[in-house]
């Protein structure tokens, strides 16, 4: 099976879209998740 070269650069694009959703997923993942902790400890800190 041999992929045209239309289908390959298809499938490559289709492939770099999905890392770059996973990246853009887990980074803002990433930024909430920080956000809660440093919402967390300052509501532990004695004001």
């Amino acid at each position: 099976m041999r992929l045209s070269l239309p289908e390959a650069a298809a499938a490559l694009l289709l492939v770099l879209l999905a890392l770059l959703a996973a990246v853009l997923y887990f980074r803002s993942v990433e930024v909430w998740s920080l956000r809660l902790m440093q919402h967390a400890a300052q509501r532990l800190k004695p004001s």
